[in-house]
């Protein structure tokens, strides 16, 4: 039997070990200093920001998109396992642009998310008020 360590099960360590859990032969370990959601995942509001990364293509977009869509079908999945809701953002996030922003790159990057059927929007001032 293969032994696997993940080291932080904070989001993304335990998915990776729901995921292995799921492979016949391997015994699955997590440590974790911490209690749950006192470190990265509980500070990130539970959101993962793959959506606004500026990659659009290659194996780092594709590794980002499957982990995009993979996250809004495993809360789905464990809700039904453990027969009760899980508390989670899907409100999204805000990114302010500044001064000196190529807000021509956000728009280009808005329109290839939209069209790959992933959720960004440009908003104007009036818009977030």
């Amino acid at each position: 039997m293969t032994h696997i360590v993940i080291i932080g099960c904070g989001i993304i360590g335990a998915s990776i070990a729901y995921q292995l859990s799921k492979i016949e032969g391997l015994k699955i370990t997590v440590l974790d200093k911490q209690l749950p959601a006192q470190a990265s995942t509980g500070a990130a509001l539970g959101v993962l920001m793959g959506v606004i990364s500026q990659k659009v293509k290659g194996r780092p977009w594709k590794m980002r998109r499957m982990s995009v869509q993979s996250y809004h079908n495993l809360i789905p999945e464990l809700e039904a396992k453990i027969n009760r809701p899980i508390s989670h953002n899907r409100d999204g996030l805000l990114l302010l642009c500044l001064p000196g922003d190529d807000l021509d790159r956000w728009k280009r990057l808005v329109d290839i998310r939209q069209a790959d059927g992933l959720p960004l929007e440009m908003w104007d001032i009036a818009q977030l008020r």
